[in-house]
């Protein structure tokens, strides 16, 4: 018998291991383009980001020209750019430290974002710029939870006082805070709105024991009583402590502040 007489059987091509090696190709043909995407993208970036901060600084140190202080000038200039272009990086341009905390402070002010306090170097400021943030948020938001997160007890309490509605407010309440007496919180009959209560009314006592004195009508309003820069008169101007030299704490005296364009009330210039 003839070999041919035999039926010959037909190779099959292996399709399925041709079909996922294409696909693996096509998926890392994806993977470089999409890398290649976003690496690229944030190059430009980058360079926009560096080129943005460069124009934004001339044009302050261009606007200072002439101007006696010229340096204090720039610094204001800086942090008006920062706050207004919501950039912490321009805040990193600022001479000092606490020049840069303060940027940081006025930048989380203005766009009422935490992230940006953390960056803060004083551990002081820091907290004290978180806990004007949660302040703002638990307004904006109208979300009391934002309270809880503030550190210092009188600013949490001041922050819930503000939840307040007297509209709504169970008449108990209403007298207990008119009064401050809290046997009017102990006549309520539900225990979460008591509890409320008795907070709101220590929290009330509370400020009201910390309340300073009305000053005497005839100090000299001529006087400097703290040496710093600023007569008594100056001092009522801008809310300044008279008998503390550096209201806001930030190593610098209200006086050099004031002169400088900054408030000496906390972070940011002068209004």
């Amino acid at each position: 018998m003839d070999l041919n007489d035999y039926p010959q059987q037909e190779r099959s091509i292996p399709w399925k291991p041709i079909a996922i090696g294409v696909g693996i190709v096509l998926v890392l043909i994806v993977l470089v383009f999409v890398l290649f995407r976003v690496f690229y993208g944030r190059q430009q970036s980058f360079f926009l980001m560096e080129e943005t901060v460069s124009q934004l600084t001339t044009n302050a140190s261009n606007a200072c020209e002439g101007v006696e202080n010229v340096e204090s000038c720039q610094n204001g200039k800086i942090l008006d750019l920062a706050v207004s272009h919501a950039s912490s990086e321009l805040c990193l341009l600022l001479d000092s430290q606490t020049e840069q905390d303060n940027c940081h402070w006025a930048l989380a002010r203005t766009v009422v974002e935490d992230t940006y306090c953390k960056v803060i170097a004083d551990e002081e400021w820091m907290r004290d710029c978180l806990d004007d943030v949660y302040g703002l948020l638990a307004v904006n938001k109208q979300d009391h939870s934002y309270c809880d997160l503030i550190s210092l007890t009188s600013s949490k309490r001041s922050c819930q006082m503000q939840f307040i509605d007297d509209a709504v407010t169970d008449p108990l309440q209403q007298l207990a805070l008119e009064t401050l007496d809290r046997s009017y919180c102990d006549q309520m009959i539900d225990e979460q709105a008591q509890g409320n209560c008795l907070e709101l009314v220590l929290s009330a006592l509370s400020q009201q024991d910390q309340a300073v004195p009305e000053e005497d009508s005839s100090v000299n309003e001529e006087a400097d009583e703290d040496a710093d820069g600023l007569t008594t008169a100056q001092e009522a101007q801008y809310g300044t402590d008279p008998l503390n030299p550096d209201t806001d704490g930030d190593g610098y005296s209200d006086g050099d502040e004031v002169a400088s364009g900054y408030n000496p009330n906390g972070p940011g210039l002068l209004e």
